[in-house]
């Protein structure tokens, strides 16, 4: 069995990027905003591809293609 404080503890992971991070704090902050979040994203060119990836998956299986990054964490927050 994997042990998660051994995970957590470990000097081999590497550091989450600040943005990551930040972003993992507005998305606890009740009063954040979606504007707040998609400003935050677009900061970070891997996270922004991420999320364009994900809002476009087979899981969300939708008619077009979603560019925007406003609709995508829309969609994303609305899950």
């Amino acid at each position: 069995m994997i042990d998660a404080q051994e995970i957590w503890s470990s000097k081999h992971l590497p550091s989450l990027p600040s943005v990551a991070v930040e972003l993992i704090q507005l998305s606890k902050d009740p009063d954040s905003e979606i504007r707040d979040i998609v400003s935050l994203v677009k900061t970070d060119p891997a996270i922004s591809a991420k999320i364009l990836k994900v809002v476009n998956s087979a899981f969300f299986g939708l008619s077009s293609q979603v560019t925007s990054l406003e609709r995508a964490v829309g969609l994303l927050a609305a899950t």
